[in-house]
């Protein structure tokens, strides 16, 4: 039986002259709402439910129907309807459909009637679960599974099986760092397409962004439609039951991808659905799954790319511009982390969002060796970041390559090599993270294991664990008479470990401040120096949940404040 029939539905998009005709449809068909808030382009504060009522009115007319005086006032064409649910919001739903790009050219169409009319009226769309001042949308992105001719018990068994998986990937409600994720739409429920044919809802995932949202119908719809997925996928699950799916909810809400559903982790799964859509998607539709494919890779969730909901709000800005205001955000600059053959450089984003929570600024250094530069520098920048990276040649500290050496970059290696020795030599703080602190041994003299695996071959602990990395997973003593212990305010915490190398001998001026329970070197310190500190673990990704690792980049700034302000007054 063949996969795909036609159909004649179509939209077209004034703004590219593009038409889309919605051809080899799939015999399943699948039906899109989008949730958008409306906001004040100005200050971005939330619209009210009049103003999405306005814009309603000044769209009407490129609409065949609707009916503006309901409680919920609408708009609609053949395919596409547009509504305002209140609390400002507009509701975009079209569909049924199988071709994903008709649905592109379905919102394309929908964006060229809607925009003028927002920019007419100092609005703008938002795609958040939650944004501050409003509540979050119900069911921002709901996605109908038809089936007609599948046997819908089967069917629905296995959407209750992954909704905890689908919630995740569609998780984009901002929350407090460290709160569990809401997951309210990982549900499915029995339906009936148009033609009363059996169907499914499934109500997985929150409001996205217009390329997530396409990625996600095109990740639902090759799992679903396609049967050799469904049942690669049934195989693997082994008929979980309803108590299973119900524990997988909430494990998901509480550990996201780490999170342990049917015999293996959120991740797992994650990454066999989207395998097995890459694999069977053809041509556009392989294309639209890349912000979904991307974003697994990383462990992330279009939440994580939000701040804290509450960390947006005046009175949380405030505090933080106070903070830099009190030490004149002295500024920090952090090495990048750099891949030859990609030629560009890259740096997780906790580097600087812990600088600037600090009150500090980050500057983001270009990579050079050039000693004349390097000195411009150090004179520039108040205190420092070495952040983490590939493994340090070790022919860098006098030994030659061992089995399980990993990359190296001889780039990095000759500027870091370069530039700490200036800025110790400039009395300027330095805190060394992971490989930066590695950096620091080197060059002061110090020696690295190779591999921790080979050094440590009777280690349980978990030295490079799997993401995400914001879960610590092993203790570290510190010592209580350590610079770290006063930073830190504690002797005993818990780390997140994402490493295979370690310092071994320690170099010049530089005493062991805190280790891991194997014996393997998990801080460095400089005692005579204000602050010249090097940490195993990676606070960039713990400091939003743990106070401990956030007083690092305070203590760091507030030492670089001291150290320029010193400066100024000897000149």
């Amino acid at each position: 039986m063949p996969d795909m029939q036609r159909s004649q539905t179509s939209y077209e998009s004034p703004r590219f002259s593009a038409r889309v005709t919605e051809g080899q449809a799939p015999r399943a068909t699948i039906a899109v709402e989008l949730d958008h808030l409306l906001v004040h382009a100005a200050d971005g504060s939330p619209a009210q439910g009049r103003e999405a009522r306005d814009v309603l009115e000044r769209v009407a007319r490129g609409f065949e129907d609707g009916d503006l005086a309901a409680a919920v006032p609408f708009v609609e064409r053949a395919g596409m309807r547009v509504s305002a649910p209140g609390q400002g919001r507009l509701t975009f739903a079209v569909g049924a459909f199988g071709n994903v790009e008709c649905a592109e050219a379905a919102y394309l169409a929908f964006r060229d009637l809607i925009d003028p009319a927002l920019s007419e009226l100092d609005l703008s769309l938002v795609a958040l679960g939650a944004y501050p001042g409003t509540t979050a949308p119900s069911a921002a992105l709901s996605l109908r599974v038809c089936v007609p001719q599948a046997p819908s018990g089967d069917l629905r068994a296995l959407a209750s099986a992954l909704a905890p998986v689908l919630a995740l990937l569609g998780d984009n409600t901002p929350r407090a760092a460290g709160a569990p994720r809401a997951l309210v739409h990982a549900s499915v429920a029995p339906a009936e397409d148009a033609e009363g044919a059996p169907a499914l809802d499934l109500r997985c995932a929150d409001a996205l962004p217009i390329d997530f949202a396409l990625a996600y119908v095109t990740l639902v719809k090759q799992i679903f439609f396609r049967n050799k997925n469904r049942v690669v996928i049934g195989a693997l699950l082994d008929d979980p039951s309803d108590a299973d799916c119900a524990q997988a909810v909430e494990a998901v809400r509480a550990e996201g991808f780490a999170a342990r559903l049917y015999g293996s982790t959120a991740g797992f799964w994650a990454d066999e659905l989207i395998l097995l859509a890459s694999n069977t998607a053809r041509g556009a539709e392989r294309a639209y799954l890349a912000p979904l494919s991307e974003m697994i890779a990383n462990r992330f969730t279009p939440a994580d790319a939000y701040e804290d909901p509450g960390a947006r709000r005046p009175e949380a800005q405030e505090a933080v511009h106070a903070k830099a205001d009190e030490m004149g955000a002295p500024r920090i600059g952090i090495l990048p982390r750099y891949d030859f053959e990609l030629s560009g450089l890259s740096l997780s984003r906790g580097y600087t969002k812990g600088v600037l929570a600090a009150g500090g600024f980050p500057v983001v250094l270009p990579l050079t060796d050039n000693p004349r530069i390097l000195r411009k520098i150090v004179e520039s920048c108040d205190g420092f970041i070495v952040p983490g990276g590939h493994d340090i040649a070790p022919e860098t500290y006098g030994q030659r390559r061992s089995m399980h050496l990993g990359r190296t970059i001889a780039q990095r290696d000759a500027m870091e090599l370069t530039l700490i020795p200036q800025i110790l030599a400039a009395g300027k703080p330095l805190l060394g993270i992971c490989r930066g602190m590695q950096a620091l041994n080197v060059a002061c003299g110090g020696t690295l294991w190779q591999d921790v695996g080979d050094a440590f071959p009777h280690s349980q602990i978990r030295h490079a664990q799997q993401k995400p990395y914001t879960r610590p997973v092993h203790p570290v003593h510190i010592d209580e008479a350590s610079h770290l212990a006063q930073i830190m305010g504690a002797t005993d915490v818990e780390v997140n470990s994402i490493h295979h190398q370690a310092v071994d001998k320690p170099g010049r001026g530089l005493a062991v401040a805190a280790q891991a329970p194997d014996g393997v070197i998990e801080a460095v310190e400089m005692p005579e120096r204000p602050f010249v500190v090097g940490v195993q673990w990676h606070p960039e990704f713990l400091w939003p949940t743990h106070p401990e690792d956030a007083r690092l980049f305070e203590r760091l700034v507030a030492a670089a404040a001291a150290h320029r302000d010193t400066e100024t007054a000897g000149r």
